[in-house]
């Protein structure tokens, strides 16, 4: 006996043709059989992935059944691409819609505007199918498993966010980046709510504090260069050479833009269009690796300046691995959960450039003199990054919540294109109607909702609003430390 569980429609597979559902001269059946003797259904590229859904059989008769209703049945035989029938399916129609289903849990089928379910046999084995109302047609079908699997409970989280703002396990996969972080979700329709939930005009959300944090942090530094700077003793002395009080403006320039570039993520990242939320991550991370460079460019100007060869040696590295970074960072490969560490590990990299130039000044100085520079970017700007740090990679305080039960570990990207057995087997575990209640808030009825459970972690105090704090205190302590160091350079 085999069950059906409605999710979302997929993204993957085309449409039938305007016009042609419904009319008299597109027949889908037709055009199915035609497309499966070809062997269409059967992309190299899916084979290994498909294996395990289809079970494959050398044995089976690759017997393929068009069944309408109860009434009427038609065989049709249809070789797989191989040239051996290996696939036995059946393809079933009742008054009102029209799937495709495996006798030997086989075939998985998508298509746009067409819904989709995912059927589970005897043998607990997914089988993927998809059903269209009698007014449309089937065209193409896919078998992308990974798609199928990103895009799952897309459709439903698509139609709870027109109302309301979505827990954890609402969420499609792509849209799960803190596991730890469940509450106060925006999926909107829309980039105008997406907009004013700056004011919180839809409910406060899980990003408001994330994005106040650093619209304010912008404005400040826009008044710092605007304002304080052009006003500042450095940039009246004759003794500093113009050129670094043009870096100066670079670095100002690049904190401005990491800022908004951050305030911009945060805003629209609760749209429902993926492939356009994965480019606005792309600007936030681009903002950082902008503002990073920058940041490295200034202390090498001070350091290096009386050595020109070595200050065009580290200039040219810096903005090199700059670029590079900004390269990367559109990489889909870096917009991932388990990219995390790897997006860390090139930031400090970036990082160590700088402090390498202060090495070197060691050498050709002393340690006195270089430590003197050094000693006010350490203590002002340096120190607060690496705070920040330390909880955008931890998730303190959220990882320590009391009023529900987290995830102890999330799938995979693998497992995300491949493995259906999360969205069948599994369902229930990824994608529970409601979170899972802690032990401590079973117990106690007032445990979820007192202080101590840190249930206000979904909407402010959370790691990343302290990243973006501590960031913002490393972005000002530069500025401040930058004066410093010009003073020390040229004018003491």
């Amino acid at each position: 006996m085999q069950s059906e569980t409605p999710v979302a429609p997929a993204y993957t597979g085309v449409a039938a043709p305007a016009g042609s559902a419904g009319s008299t001269g597109f027949n889908p059946l037709l055009r199915l059989k035609r497309r499966v003797k070809k062997g269409s259904l059967l992309h190299n590229k899916y084979t290994s992935a498909i294996t395990s859904v289809i079970g494959r059989n050398g044995g089976s008769d690759g017997g393929i059944k068009l069944k309408k209703t109860a009434l009427v049945e038609e065989e049709f035989e249809g070789p797989t691409r191989s040239g051996t029938p290996d696939c036995k399916a059946a393809l079933r129609t009742t008054d009102s819609s029209l799937s495709l289903y495996s006798e030997t849990n086989t075939l998985v089928g998508t298509a746009d505007d067409v819904p989709v379910s995912v059927m589970t046999g005897d043998s607990s084995s997914p089988t993927l199918c998809s059903s269209a109302g009698s007014s449309a047609g089937v065209d193409v079908w896919s078998t992308d498993v990974k798609a199928y699997i990103k895009s799952y409970n897309h459709a439903n989280a698509y139609e709870l966010g027109r109302s309301s703002h979505l827990h954890y396990y609402q969420l499609p996969f792509p849209y799960r980046e803190n596991k730890y972080i469940i509450h106060g979700y925006r999926f909107y329709d829309s980039h105008r709510k997406s907009f004013l939930s700056v004011i919180n005009w839809y409910g406060w959300h899980n990003e408001t504090s994330n994005i106040w944090t650093h619209l304010l942090g912008g404005m400040y530094l826009l008044y710092v260069a605007l304002y304080h700077f052009p006003h500042s003793e450095i940039w009246h002395a004759s003794e500093v050479p113009t050129p670094a009080k043009y870096v100066v403006y670079v670095f100002l320039m690049a904190a401005i833009k990491c800022m908004f570039a951050s305030v911009f993520w945060h805003t629209f990242n609760g749209t429902h269009l993926l492939k356009l939320r994965s480019k606005f991550a792309c600007v936030d991370y681009t903002g950082i690796t902008v503002l990073i460079t920058a940041s490295i460019l200034t202390v090498e100007f001070v350091t290096m300046y009386d050595y020109k060869k070595s200050l065009v040696i580290y200039l040219t590295i810096s903005l090199s691995l700059g670029v590079m970074g900004v390269f990367m960072n559109w990489s889909p490969k870096f917009d991932r959960p388990e990219a995390r560490p790897l997006r860390i590990k090139f930031f400090i990299l970036l990082a160590t450039v700088g402090v390498s130039s202060f090495v070197q000044l060691v050498f050709m100085t002393n340690w006195k003199y270089a430590a003197g520079l050094l000693t006010p970017v350490t203590n002002k700007s340096v120190v607060w990054y690496l705070v920040g740090v330390f909880f955008y990679g931890s998730f303190i305080p959220e990882r320590f919540r009391t009023d529900v039960l987290t995830d102890k570990s999330i799938p995979t990207e693998l497992q995300l294109s491949t493995d259906l057995n999360i969205v069948t087997k599994h369902r229930d575990v990824h994608f529970r109607e409601v979170p899972t209640k802690h032990p401590k808030a079973v117990c106690c009825a007032t445990h979820a909702q007192s202080i101590k459970s840190l249930w206000w972690v979904d909407y402010f105090g959370c790691s990343h609003t302290l990243w973006h704090f501590f960031v913002l205190l490393g972005v000002v302590g530069h500025y401040n430390a930058i004066i410093d160091l010009f003073t020390k350079r040229w004018i003491l």
